[in-house]
């Protein structure tokens, strides 16, 4: 039985599986940007809410409805059983 998480890492099957290892790679990355966030943060004296009143909200404008491709309708086709 595994006594420490790297005990376990080592060990398990399902820990070390490529979709586990994908989602753990960007959740370390994620992670090491957040913490760099919060080091600076605390580096420069300022609070998450004055962050928050500086900060942009990134703008995320619609697509033309031209650009939005569309399906053509389903039609049901009917075979005649002679």
């Amino acid at each position: 039985m595994a006594r420490t998480l790297g005990d376990y890492l080592l060990g398990s099957a399902r820990a070390n599986s490529p979709s586990v290892a994908r989602a753990r790679s960007a959740f370390d990355q994620i992670y090491a940007i957040e913490r760099e966030v919060a080091e600076l943060r605390e580096k420069h004296h300022v609070t998450q809410g004055e962050l928050a009143a500086k900060a942009q909200p990134a703008r995320i404008e619609p697509a033309p409805a031209a650009a939005i491709p569309r399906t053509p309708p389903f039609t049901t086709v009917r075979r005649r059983v002679n």
